[in-house]
């Protein structure tokens, strides 16, 4: 075959001819005319697809600084903050493709010292008196927001950039939502109560005394031990003289242990109920109501499980050298 016969079946099949009717019109055979059109490189198939790169190495340095300095934020708050220079979409490609992870802040100080001494000195004693766990009346408040779970607030961590790692969230109180106390033991939920207005020393005992130790009573009579933390409102001088005179003993609880209290685990129970499918609640009213129900739904076997899971608890924050257990 000559050079003259291969440029003409060439430029049929550049004219889009088809291997079968070129090799008709040559006088070849299919195969030999698709051999030498596959002998020629095609510049189309060797053009890379998609769109032209518009990101420069530049652009990509500030929108990573840009994270970095702003870790709470989303990708569309990222994308305002650099003026629209970058899409929402580019941002995620950016910091999916660095080493930036999602991570859920901590809802716990850093401890000292002190306080992990103080834990251990409880674990020992509690693991010493470990049958007490019938007895011991868990208490706790929580916010619930309108608009989503504090809890689920998260932010971004780079590795290998040395973000501390006892970062941690204060509730926000600054948004509407509502307060609520819970109390519960083995016996289950025993009081689910939303708390008006600024707690102070003098509104929770109040609220102990019309409210909270009634209802624990109808269910324990007086053979149970009452735990709270260390909340301003609950170590008030007038706090104290309530309980003394209402002949309640009191857990000895270590400061800066949320890890321990069972109920934690209740609220993250309570909280994914409350907020199924990222729903939002237009009014404190309807907030209320979702979170009623769904401490109601809560069975007794998991307030028995949640209270009897302390030891085990306490092993593995001894096991830290009073560290966060979990």
């Amino acid at each position: 075959m000559t050079q003259t016969d291969r440029q003409r079946v060439l430029q049929m099949s550049a004219r889009g001819g088809s291997s079968r009717s070129i090799a008709a019109v040559m006088g070849l055979s299919k195969s030999v005319v698709c051999n030498i059109v596959r002998e020629v490189p095609n510049k189309r198939s060797a053009k890379k697809r998609g769109r032209k790169i518009q990101v420069t190495e530049r652009t990509r340095r500030r929108v990573l600084q840009t994270i970095r300095k702003n870790r709470q934020f989303g990708m569309r708050s990222i994308s305002s903050l650099l003026g629209g220079v970058v899409s929402k979409s580019t941002v995620w490609r950016i910091k999916s493709a660095s080493n930036f992870s999602r991570r859920k802040f901590k809802r716990r100080p850093t401890l000292r010292d002190h306080h992990r001494e103080a834990r251990i000195r409880f674990g020992v004693w509690f693991l010493m008196h470990s049958e007490i766990v019938d007895d011991v009346i868990w208490s706790d408040e929580k916010r619930f927001s309108l608009d989503g779970p504090d809890g689920y607030q998260f932010y971004w961590w780079e590795k290998g950039r040395g973000l501390p790692e006892d970062m941690f969230k204060i509730d926000s109180f600054g948004k509407r939502g509502i307060m609520v106390h819970i109390a519960m033991s083995v016996k289950g939920v025993i009081s689910v109560e939303r708390m008006l207005g600024t707690i102070t020393g003098q509104s929770y005992s109040e609220f102990l005394t019309e409210t909270l130790l009634p209802r624990v009573r109808s269910v324990h009579e007086d053979g149970f031990i009452f735990q709270h933390d260390n909340a301003s409102p609950h170590t008030a001088q007038v706090t104290l003289d309530t309980l003394e005179e209402e002949n309640i003993e009191v857990l000895d609880w270590p400061a800066l242990s949320p890890d321990l209290n069972p109920v934690e685990n209740l609220w993250s129970m309570i909280a994914r109920k409350v907020y199924t499918a990222g729903v939002q609640y237009e009014n404190e009213g309807i907030l209320w109501n979702a979170v009623q129900t769904a401490a109601k739904e809560v069975p007794i076997e998991t307030c028995v499980e949640l209270a009897n899971s302390l030891p085990e608890r306490i092993q593995a924050m001894m096991l830290k050298r009073g560290g966060y257990a979990q």
